[in-house]
């Protein structure tokens, strides 16, 4: 007789017939060295000159991964950089604007691997105890086709904010990332340094059991929000009607992926990890899936109630054959 492969549904609190489970598992947060968060001040002589804002960047804990997330900071390209000068008084969210530097692209050397002015370099305006700088970063730089925007001015009082919208096509979706806020910091012959940490949160798949899969998507979730860019403490609101129809699909090794084995196989070429928006699953949320040439859709919050900032969410299906 003939075997067809048939979906159940998500793993939700039932031992028995389990066709579809998730796990979560940290991702990676970014890593390197330890920040120094002493304020070293250097003495000024009456001689002074011109010393230059520069600027280094760490990956919060470093892990093997495959797919668009980054694990290290040799991976990224450009970031936004944003400073505050607040002068002799402590940054205050509530007055003082990010007019020092707004959204300045910094670039990453790859032979020297230093991060370098796009345009022109940004001096300290002093060097002494009173000065007060306050820094801000996201990366990778907005571009039209990354669905990141920048949606704060230079005039705009307290945490520079952006949006992003998930690009429909995959290899555009970015790994989203803000730096925890250096919030005055005085001016030293030392380079800031940016911690970066992940705001989206990275969904992938793995099958086991028997049948060719051909492909795989994710509908009915938010694709728009709005967020600070504080890395400290990631909070996403999301745009009111943004929950779209639209199949985000995933790329799958070879386009066709034949499963013939009970170990849990990643199908998901490299760039195949949807990079989406942490969100409060509803049941709209659904992962459709076509196996031998029959597509079906299984809701995703019985599985994962939410997708958190800076977590890789892990689908495993299993193709279960029938009699």
């Amino acid at each position: 007789m003939k075997q067809t492969c048939y979906l159940n549904h998500i793993q939700a609190f039932m031992k028995n017939n389990l066709i579809v489970h998730c796990s979560l598992f940290i991702l990676l947060l970014l890593a390197g060295c330890a920040v120094d968060e002493r304020n070293n001040i250097d003495d000024v002589s009456e001689s002074y000159q011109a010393v230059y804002i520069t600027v280094t960047a760490s990956v919060d804990e470093v892990v093997e991964t495959r797919g668009i997330p980054v694990n290290a900071v040799s991976q990224m390209d450009d970031l936004g950089l944003f400073c505050s000068y607040s002068g002799d008084a402590l940054w205050d969210y509530t007055s003082n604007i990010p007019d020092k530097i707004y959204n300045m692209m910094m670039v990453r050397n790859a032979q020297t691997g230093s991060w370098d002015y796009f345009d022109t370099s940004v001096p300290w305006d002093n060097a002494t105890a009173a000065d007060n700088y306050t820094f801000f970063a996201y990366a990778p730089y907005a571009k039209a086709t990354n669905g990141i925007m920048v949606t704060s001015s230079a005039n705009t009082a307290g945490i520079p904010a952006l949006r992003y919208t998930v690009p429909s096509v995959v290899q555009d979706q970015p790994d989203l990332m803000l730096a925890v806020p250096k919030e005055n910091i005085h001016p030293t012959g030392h380079p800031v340094d940016l911690r970066m940490r992940h705001a989206l949160t990275a969904v992938g798949f793995m099958v086991y059991g028997y049948g060719t899969v051909t492909a795989i998507s994710v509908t009915g979730v938010h694709v728009g929000g709005d967020l600070l860019m504080d890395g400290s403490n990631i909070v996403w609101s999301i745009a009111s009607g943004s929950v779209t129809a639209l199949d985000f699909t995933a790329s799958i090794l070879g386009n066709s992926f034949t499963v013939d084995s009970e170990t849990p196989q990643n199908l998901l070429a490299d760039d195949g990890y949807l990079m989406m928006i942490p969100q409060t699953l509803t049941e709209e949320a659904k992962v459709n899936i076509t196996i031998n040439g029959v597509t079906k859709a299984l809701e995703l919050h019985l599985a994962t109630p939410q997708w958190q900032a800076g977590k890789k969410v892990i689908y495993s299906i299993n193709l279960s054959p029938s009699i």
